[in-house]
C-alpha cells in the first residue's frame, strides 16, 4: 500500500559436498510521515565453507594458518530494525539520520582459532557451537551545497560458544567503532577534498592460555584502540583526465597493544605488539575516460 509494503522471499541451494540447504526473510516497511520510516527484517541464511578454508594451508616465516576438511556449513537467524529520518532546510541542506539495532545467532560459525604460538604463529579453521552479536547504531549523513558530511556510531557486542569448553564464557564482549568522512567540492578548480576518519574501539575476545598442570583455560584477551585517517584530493583536468592524490595511514599506525597471544596485562612485558598496518604511504592515481 501507500504506507505499507511487505516482501518475503525463499532460496534452495543444492549441494553436492554438503547437505542441501535453504535460506528466507520476510521485510516490511512502514511509512510513518513527516520523514519517518520504519524497515523490519526477519531472515534466515547459510554459508559454505569455501576452498580456502576447507584445502588451502599458508605457511610463512611468522604464521601458519591451515585449512579443514571437516569444517560444516554455517547457519544462522538475523533480525533487523531500521529507523530513518529524513529532514530538508530552507537552506536546501539535508539530514538523513538512520538508528539500527540488529541480533545474529549463527550456530558452526566457520572461523579462525590460534592452536599454537610456538615456534610460530598457528592458526587452525574451526565451527564454533554458537556465535551471538548484537549491533547498535546510529548513522548520519548530512549535506550543504558543496558539503556532504557522514558520521556513524556503533557498539557492537559479540559472544561466542566452542565445542565441549565447560570453563569458556559466553558473556558479550562489547567493542565501539566510529566512522565518519567529509567530502567538499571546489567547482572553481574542479577539485574535491575527501577525508576518512575511523576509531576502533578496544576490542575484547576470549583466547586459549595454557596452564603450569598442561592442560588450559580461556582468558580475556584484547586488542587496544587506534585510529586510523586517509586524505586524498582529486583534480579533474583536460576534460577526460583525472589525478588524485592521497595520503593513507595518515597516523603512521603500525601496530598496537595486545594480550590476544599472551594472556599478559596491556602495556606489560607479557603484552604483545600486534601488526595492523605498514605505516604511513602516499599515492597518485591516474585516471583517463575513453568516451565512444
Amino acid at each position: 500500500t501507500e504506507k505499507f509494503s511487505l516482501r518475503p522471499g525463499f532460496r534452495y541451494s543444492i549441494q553436492t559436498k554438503f547437505d542441501n540447504q535453504y535460506s528466507s526473510s520476510i521485510s516490511s516497511k512502514f511509512d510513518l510521515g513527516q520523514g519517518f520510516e520504519l524497515r523490519n527484517i526477519l531472515g534466515s541464511s547459510f554459508r559454505t565453507p569455501n576452498y580456502d578454508e576447507l584445502y588451502t594451508s599458508l605457511i610463512s616465516s611468522n604464521h601458519i594458518i591451515s585449512g579443514n576438511e571437516s569444517l560444516i556449513p554455517e547457519k544462522s537467524l538475523s533480525i533487523f530494525i531500521h529507523l530513518n529520518k529524513k529532514s530538508w532546510f530552507e537552506d536546501y541542506s539535508k539530514l538523513i539520520s538512520k538508528l539500527k539495532i540488529g541480533y545474529i545467532h549463527v550456530t558452526d560459525r566457520i572461523d579462525l582459532s590460534v592452536i599454537s604460538t610456538t615456534p610460530v604463529l598457528t592458526y587452525n579453521y574451526l565451527n564454533l557451537d554458537k556465535h551471538n552479536s548484537l549491533n547498535l547504531s546510529l548513522e548520519n549523513t548530512f549535506k550543504y551545497k558543496k558539503l556532504d558530511l557522514k558520521l556513524n556510531a556503533t557498539l557492537l557486542g559479540v559472544s561466542e560458544t566452542l565445542v565441549n569448553e565447560e570453563n569458556y564464557s559466553d558473556e558479550f564482549l562489547y567493542s565501539v567503532q566510529v566512522n565518519s568522512s567529509l567530502s567538499y567540492k571546489i567547482p572553481q578548480m574542479k577539485a574535491s577534498i575527501l577525508l576518512n576518519y575511523k576509531y576502533n574501539g578496544a576490542q575484547p575476545q576470549f583466547i586459549w592460555q595454557n596452564t603450569d598442570d598442561g592442560e588450559g583455560t580461556y582468558i580475556k584477551g584484547q586488542i587496544d584502540a587506534y585510529n586510523w585517517a586517509d586524505i586524498s584530493i582529486k583534480k579533474q583536468f583536460l576534460k577526460n583526465f583525472e589525478a588524485t592524490f592521497g595520503v593513507r595511514n595518515a597516523f603512521d599506525v603500525t601496530r598496537v597493544d595486545s594480550t590476544l597471544f599472551s594472556g599478559g596485562e596491556t602495556h606489560t612485558s607479557g603484552g604483545n605488539r600486534l601488526l595492523i598496518g605498514y605505516g604511513r604511504s602516499y599515492f597518485i592515481k591516474l585516471n583517463y575516460n575513453l568516451n565512444f
